[in-house]
């Protein structure tokens, strides 16, 4: 339902880099959605001239399409900065490019779910691998400042009224107000080129009062890395960045560690 004419309710942005397969199939996919009036903006981060081409030859007029063409890679939270300034829901989501939309209610329930609990800054959904086994189901940082990603949904420990506590979501689908989002200034461009973004905004709206969930029953189907590369030693500049941004990540979220190894 993103054909509208008035103000959408959920502004959807996509960031892109080449790979328009996956790109096209998660545009298509939102095609799906159900009962929540929403535009969508592709940020295309400086992908080759093919892509770029078919970018502006796709037509979708289901949801609301418009698209940016970046001459360079802006960066992650430069592109979805520059994504979110065009923003006119009142809620901004964030989509992977290669997530593809299995529900037709997803953004439903994200909604409704965000609405119903005012202490709720910041929502995800359950992210799948393409085998359909849990990717994302929260995620943890622990006292030293490591970040892990829990594949198990932990039902007895961690589901509360159809909800996840998490200490952040990922950008990969992560749904929050304008209102917080225009609050805290958007994701820090510290972080471009990327990695630690999306966790570092969450922090933010922790020390603001809103917490962070996911909703089991919002499941998405997640590629992963097919934008920036696989994780490892196969791609150097990839796992230098990491490195690089941890270490940012951890000297500004050191007083946050502080407090939980004293807890």
């Amino acid at each position: 339902m993103g054909d509208t004419k008035e103000k959408p309710e959920v502004s959807i942005v996509v960031l892109s880099y080449n790979h328009w397969d996956h790109t096209s199939a998660a545009l298509n996919s939102l095609t799906i959605t159900e009962d929540v009036s929403f535009d969508t903006i592709l940020i295309d981060n400086g992908s080759d001239p093919l892509t770029q081409k078919e970018i502006t030859e796709y037509r979708n007029d289901i949801i609301n399409y418009q698209y940016v063409l970046n001459d360079t890679n802006k960066g992650i939270s430069s592109g979805r900065n520059q994504g979110a300034s065009l923003a006119k829901g009142k809620y901004i989501l964030f989509l992977d490019n290669d997530v593809e939309i299995i529900d037709s209610r997803w953004l439903t329930t994200l909604l409704d779910g965000i609405n119903r609990d005012d202490t709720i800054g910041i929502a995800g959904g359950l992210l799948l691998k393409p085998s359909g086994e849990p990717q994302f189901a929260g995620g943890k940082i622990d006292s030293k400042g490591k970040v892990s990603f829990s594949e198990e949904l932990n039902i007895d420990n961690n589901l509360i009224n159809n909800t996840i506590s998490t200490e952040f979501c990922i950008g990969a689908c992560m749904l929050v107000s304008k209102a917080i989002w225009d609050k805290l200034g958007g994701f820090d461009t510290l972080f471009d080129p990327l990695d630690y973004e999306d966790i570092d905004f969450c922090l933010r709206a922790a020390e603001m009062g809103k917490k962070c969930v996911i909703f089991p029953n919002v499941k998405l189907v997640h590629k992963a890395h097919v934008t920036t590369g696989s994780d490892g030693l196969s791609n150097f500049k990839r796992l230098q960045n990491y490195l690089i941004n941890g270490r940012r990540f951890r000297k500004r979220w050191k007083h946050y560690f502080n407090r939980k190894s004293n807890e």
